[in-house]
């Protein structure tokens, strides 16, 4: 029901559907992460944060709330931990392209540019089309070092 509500934007009663199903079974990781997402698109960061340390909690290697947690941390400009995030991600999954796309953002941003193209590589080998603009950034400040 939660979701069904969430999708109509029934905001509100999709928090009550999610956290009555988390009172029920509260190690079934699944709820903890859509109530994440929901936190989220409240403007509740911190309780999103935590809502998907709890669904890693019961699931370490679950992909959906590892990945929402390390795009929530990028956001907040946490970098560190985002890319901690994304690598447990590969580690994982070696062939999730998203998370190689995201860490290359974060090298680049930490001025590591070597690693952002050695990143955009991966990412490119996994199968995803990584932005023209954001690689010919990234060949410019190779040549500028």
């Amino acid at each position: 029901m939660g979701f069904a509500y969430f999708k109509k934007e029934m905001l509100k009663e999709a928090r009550v559907a999610y956290c009555k199903a988390i009172n029920l079974n509260p190690d079934l990781p699944e709820f903890h992460n859509l109530l994440a997402i929901l936190s989220e698109k409240e403007g509740k960061i911190e309780e999103a944060q935590m809502e998907y340390l709890q669904a890693l909690k019961s699931k370490p290697d679950y992909l959906e709330a590892r990945f929402n947690l390390a795009n929530l941390l990028f956001k907040r400009n946490l970098l560190l931990e985002a890319a901690s995030h994304y690598k447990r991600l590969i580690i994982i999954n070696p062939g999730f392209a998203q998370a190689y796309n995201n860490l290359a953002v974060i090298f680049y941003y930490q001025k590591k540019y070597n690693l952002a193209q050695d990143y955009v590589k991966k990412a490119e080998d996994s199968g995803i089309q990584v932005n023209p603009v954001f690689k010919k950034e990234i060949l410019k400040k190779l040549r500028n070092k």
